[in-house]
């Protein structure tokens, strides 16, 4: 793995980890709790994270995907979106990125078990990567369009940093 993705992975695992020790201390009534109908509860934000950690993964390891280059209007969106994620606080979510009933079956301890996997199988990949690959996709972003591996990696930090803080608020940490 090159040092700059070697980088961008552990800064992701770090706020990973701080994420799951603080929902951690939480009583299961309060994972599930939503403030009102329409806000999430912890666990839908953990879930959501889980799921679109899955599919970029799921996209990036997909053979075809690595063979088109990035979206030239993901350069200066990828940089608003991750210097500026309060300016777009209702980016529509796609109905397979966050699934409410899966959500409130799968315990925590399940969706950590799964993101660990998930997280392996991007260090994985990252590992195989080269500098040469920068400017192939890795990931195809609903909004953004075609993503390289740098844009994406700064994307899910920006998204989990989101959701962090999302949880913080609905927490009171």
């Amino acid at each position: 793995m090159t040092k700059e993705y070697e980088s961008y992975f552990e800064t992701l695992e770090r706020l990973r980890m701080d994420l799951l020790y603080t929902v951690s201390a939480l009583p299961p009534d309060a994972l599930m709790r939503s403030p009102d109908g329409d806000a999430w509860s912890v666990q839908q934000h953990v879930h959501h994270l889980l799921l679109s950690d899955e599919e970029v993964i799921r996209q990036a390891t997909r053979p075809s995907q690595s063979r088109k280059p990035r979206s030239p209007k993901s350069l200066w969106t990828v940089a608003l979106v991750c210097r500026a994620p309060h300016v777009f606080p209702n980016i529509p979510v796609p109905e397979d990125l966050m699934d409410p009933s899966e959500a409130g079956r799968l315990a925590l301890d399940e969706m950590t078990a799964r993101w660990d996997a998930t997280r392996a199988l991007l260090r994985h990949h990252l590992k195989h990567l080269t500098p040469y690959s920068r400017g192939l996709t890795m990931y195809q972003h609903p909004m953004t369009g075609r993503l390289d591996t740098i844009q994406t990696l700064r994307l899910m930090e920006a998204h989990t940093t989101h959701h962090f803080r999302k949880i913080r608020a609905l927490t009171g940490n």
